[in-house]
């Protein structure tokens, strides 16, 4: 599952559906559920209580999803793929970075001189 574009809340009521895989791949839909028409469609379907907004199975069965053929989802799929391997390994590359110039800050900086 692709990362989430903003921070998300799970709640107790939670909702469990299957992909039909030789349709959408489900990485595919991940990213395809976070396409701002899709959540302009279900907030539009959303049932609005105090401070909290909900949707149903059928709202989001009633979504209409771009479906590209096989191919193109499992090449976009491997792009999501590669690119978040690369952002998981960019990360820990300026983890590292961040350690080692902390490291060499306190070897140059962090004796006293007599």
């Amino acid at each position: 599952m692709p990362h989430l574009s903003e921070p998300v809340v799970f709640e107790s009521n939670m909702m469990r559906f299957r992909v039909n895989e030789s349709v959408l791949i489900p990485s595919v839909l991940g990213v395809a559920l976070q396409l701002e028409s899709v959540r302009r469609a279900l907030t539009r379907n959303a049932k609005h209580a105090i401070n909290q907004s909900s949707i149903n199975q059928g709202d989001v069965m009633g979504i209409e999803l771009p479906k590209p053929p096989a191919a193109l989802q499992a090449s976009f799929a491997e792009q999501v793929q590669r690119l978040e391997t690369l952002t998981t390994n960019l990360a820990a590359a300026a983890a590292k970075a961040g350690a080692m110039a902390a490291a060499l800050s306190a070897e140059v900086f962090g004796h006293d001189e007599q």
